[in-house]
């Protein structure tokens, strides 16, 4: 039987965001929205694990069922066997990061892993090329991010290199865009364009270089004018013929929202801000369940899709400024609920998850795919992030 999400953490739904910050912050002992009864003290309530103790427990299960510490590499499936796609290695690189800025580099096997994860995959593939240019801007946009936690210019150089082959990939074919393959220019795809904003306007950050700024709004006027639709959410794709295929993808709107954060604050023009949430509340009120959790499933490439609209959201909860305060609590709200659900109904007896966060869970024997786990590990990372910095002034 599924129970009902958010019973413990989010028992009640108008808890201020202030109390669920003295509950989950960074090496806080209570839980999440603990209560002493009428009768009782809070030292009469059982334990239950904080929103960071939850984080922890997901990121190490993770990292002991799926790293191979001699080859550098996570297997695809939790029985050991496989290795995960070329993608699918910079999403749970990303994901090791996120455990590593959450506790401030405190966990120094994580802080480590973050090195070994880069060397790995650099042995198989130095050029940290293949023939999607989506492919390529997820481990350029994991690059940027090393390089903001551990300063070392070799991730900067990667993402930079990687940047000029992707880039590359521009045509004034269907009024511009980003093409998807090298090898076949069939379609031009959110996938890409969303990503390769954000990295031009990161790189734009760390750089200063103008032209990257330039190329990085070019890119959203096309995807914003192109697969942007009415009602909010950003569609898959344009072919040659000018078809559009209008799946909603979640990994499609969370890197559109990144892609406006990121040029809101290398601008600071509204338009930018005013598009994410208008994104973001689309997707918050079309993608979810009746109860409010993130409804798409699946595994495969579509079992991390989840876990990067929750990436790019968080962005967004640190970008608003005071006078959206009341957003920012919404958004926090909405990650911790979707948090508890994965916790509570989608993990297994071996601290793995599959991807229905409102459950029903894996079978302990199944082989569990790494990317569609790594997602809701992201899931509770960010979230207790959210949590601890929602309430900050930014």
């Amino acid at each position: 039987m599924v129970r009902s999400p958010g019973r413990r953490v989010l028992a009640n739904l108008t808890m201020s965001i202030g109390a669920i910050l003295i509950y989950s912050s960074v090496g806080g002992n209570a839980a999440v929205g603990s209560s002493a009864t009428a009768t009782g003290s809070m030292s009469d309530l059982p334990a239950i694990p904080t929103l960071n103790q939850q984080a922890d427990a997901a990121l190490n299960a993770m990292i002991t069922v799926y790293w191979d510490p001699q080859q550098q590499y996570f297997h695809k499936f939790s029985d050991g066997t496989g290795w995960t796609d070329f993608w699918w290695e910079a999403q749970l690189w990303d994901t090791v990061m996120d455990g590593v800025v959450r506790t401030q580099g405190a966990n120094q096997t994580w802080r480590q892993l973050l090195d070994q994860v880069y060397d790995g995959q650099a042995r198989r593939n130095p050029t940290f090329m293949n023939e999607f240019y989506d492919d390529e801007a997820w481990w350029a946009l994991a690059s940027l991010r090393a390089y903001e936690i551990t300063k070392n210019p070799r991730y900067l150089e990667n993402a930079q290199s990687l940047w000029e082959d992707i880039r590359g990939g521009w045509s004034d074919d269907l009024g511009g865009g980003i093409w998807w393959r090298k090898d076949e220019r069939r379609t031009k795809n959110a996938c890409i364009n969303g990503p390769a904003t954000i990295l031009a306007a990161r790189l734009y950050k760390f750089t200063g270089d103008k032209d990257d700024l330039a190329q990085a709004e070019r890119i959203y006027a096309w995807l914003r004018q192109t697969l942007l639709a009415d009602y909010g959410l950003v569609q898959d794709s344009i072919d040659r013929n000018g078809n559009i295929d209008g799946r909603t993808f979640t990994y499609n709107q969370g890197t559109f929202i990144g892609a406006a954060v990121a040029l809101y604050q290398a601008t600071g023009k509204a338009q930018y801000l005013a598009d994410a949430q208008r994104v973001a509340n689309a997707s918050i009120a079309a993608l979810v369940d009746w109860n409010g959790i993130l409804s798409e499933s699946g595994n495969g490439d579509g079992g991390g899709f989840k876990g990067i609209f929750v990436r790019y959201l968080v962005w967004l909860i640190q970008a608003l400024p005071p006078s959206e305060d009341a957003a920012r609590q919404r958004y926090v709200q909405f990650l911790v609920k979707n948090a508890t659900s994965v916790w509570e109904n989608g993990r297994n007896a071996r601290g793995l998850f599959g991807s229905a966060w409102a459950g029903p869970p894996p079978a302990p024997v199944s082989r569990v795919e790494s990317l569609t786990n790594a997602s809701a590990v992201e899931l509770l990372n960010l979230a207790a992030l959210a949590v601890s910095l929602s309430g900050t002034t930014r």
